[in-house]
């Protein structure tokens, strides 16, 4: 398996799923996170499900685009 680095791997998943449908900062962050995942070592949790997750939001089994609101915060 070829050897890529961290920096084109990121870009690569911001773009699809930027393409899928998330907005910039969201895709930023799940990449962020499944990269983080795969440095640790929790590949369950990493990259490798960036196809899988990118299908579903383009199935529109995941909503890309939520409306969220806190509704009660606690101390």
């Amino acid at each position: 398996m070829p050897d890529i680095p961290i920096d084109r791997l990121a870009t690569f998943g911001r773009q699809a799923y930027e393409h899928a449908g998330l907005s910039p900062d969201d895709a930023h962050k799940v990449v962020d996170i499944q990269l983080t995942a795969d440095l640790r070592g929790v590949d369950t949790h990493g990259f490798q499900r960036l196809p899988w997750y990118v299908g579903h939001l383009q199935e529109g089994r995941y909503n890309a685009q939520p409306s969220l609101a806190a509704l009660q915060e606690t101390a």
